[in-house]
């Protein structure tokens, strides 16, 4: 499992994406797709869960492209 979260500091924060909650996810998508690509790389039969989540819970699963 892999978490990105909203509002995160080593990105820039939500400023970074000037308040726009749909950008912000839209970012740490690609991040998570990234980070996927290259475990899978290395563990190419592991399953990798993507998720971005805020204080409240989970915003988006992240399903990687077929």
């Amino acid at each position: 499992m892999l978490f990105n979260h909203h509002d995160c500091a080593a990105y820039g924060g939500s400023g970074r994406f000037k308040d726009s909650i749909e950008e912000e996810i839209a970012f740490h998508r690609e991040e998570l797709l990234k980070a996927r690509a290259i475990i899978l790389t290395v563990f190419p039969l592991l399953t990798v869960d993507l998720y971005f989540i805020d204080c409240a819970g989970i915003l988006e699963i992240i399903q990687p492209p077929q």
